[in-house]
């Protein structure tokens, strides 16, 4: 499934404005929901606890679904451990090489019946 969402300004003979010129700009050009919702309330009132709208949140207790309590895991040779320190969430692993890293988990994606963690990398 798409959802493709454009907004259409009610004065046709505005100058464009470029996304980079936007002043309410959140990082990489992301302007927020808080920028469509005041023309599609019906649609963001829809929209708000959706499926949709939980697709990728920030790494909270609440948005976790996985048990990272310790849990050890072992998939095509690799050796995985989700664990908890502080407020972070991590994942272990024990690389083919024998080298082990950690990764601190950074996005959760989805919800069900799968959900992804997205780390960071340099």
């Amino acid at each position: 499934m798409v959802l493709l969402v454009a907004c259409k300004k009610s004065n046709e003979n505005e100058p464009y404005q470029k996304l980079s010129d936007q002043k309410d700009m959140i990082g990489d050009g992301y302007v927020g929901d808080q920028s469509c919702t005041a023309c599609h309330q019906e649609a963001t009132k829809d929209w708000q606890g959706s499926h949709h709208d939980k697709a990728m949140q920030l790494v909270t207790e609440n948005s976790v679904l996985g048990d990272f309590n310790d849990v050890s895991v072992s998939l095509d040779g690799v050796a995985y451990f989700f664990y908890k320190k502080e407020s972070d969430f991590f994942v272990n692993t024990t690389e083919l090489d024998g080298s082990e890293n950690d990764y601190k988990v950074t996005y959760v994606f989805g919800l069900t019946p799968l959900q992804q963690y997205i780390i960071d990398f340099k």
